[in-house]
């Protein structure tokens, strides 16, 4: 991910977290817009597409954005993702303590893949937990007025992770199609494996 590109309207706010936040309380559609996105592929134009979109559909909505790192799926303890989160979890905080928002005005999560479907995860599971700075714990599903799950996992198989893998290598390049994929075939297989024995948090989880 491009640490200089700019995702306009969003202001960085936090390590690979960006946020917007309009001059007054949206008058229509969600309160809130946060985006998960996905790993493979996920470059900052694709990601810049979906903030557009969602400034046409609602052009009052604050937007919160979390992309993902390729060390916190399955490499890295939760605990260091949780701390990454922590200025997305100030955010949905004051939304929440704020009381603007709905049963028709609310969250909306809009989950991408794999590395998305981790990070919502995560982020919904360290605000339920006990907060060093005295936050109460906080339930996100009460205040979600709707999920996107975009392209998330629904299948265990190696065939599908490796796939899927696949889906990210540069289409553009006929070498590094070549290449990516003879790697990709003992990368996913050894991944596979770890998830089956314990060792690695699995997509069956997810």
């Amino acid at each position: 991910m491009a640490k200089d590109f700019q995702f306009h309207p969003l202001q960085p706010i936090g390590e690979n977290i960006h946020f917007f936040q309009p001059p007054e309380p949206a008058s229509s559609g969600p309160a809130l817009i946060t985006l998960c996105t996905w790993l493979g592929g996920a470059t900052p134009p694709r990601i810049q597409k979906y903030i557009s979109g969602y400034q046409g559909l609602y052009p009052t909505s604050a937007i919160l954005l979390t992309t993902t790192r390729i060390l916190e799926i399955g490499l890295l303890p939760f605990s260091v993702l949780h701390a990454r989160l922590a200025p997305a979890r100030d955010v949905l905080r004051r939304l929440i303590s704020s009381g603007d928002h709905n049963d028709s005005q609310s969250i909306l999560l809009h989950i991408f893949s794999h590395g998305g479907c981790n990070t919502a995860i995560q982020l919904a599971l360290s605000l339920q937990m006990e907060d060093p700075r005295g936050h109460p714990p906080l339930e996100l599903g009460r205040y979600l007025g709707g999920i996107i799950f975009d392209c998330c996992p629904g299948n265990t198989s190696f065939g599908r992770a490796y796939q899927a893998a696949v889906h990210s290598l540069p289409p553009s390049s006929v070498l590094a199609q070549a290449v990516g994929r003879v790697l990709l075939y003992p990368v996913i297989g050894v991944i596979t494996g770890l998830q089956q024995t314990g060792w690695m948090s699995s997509i069956r989880g997810l």
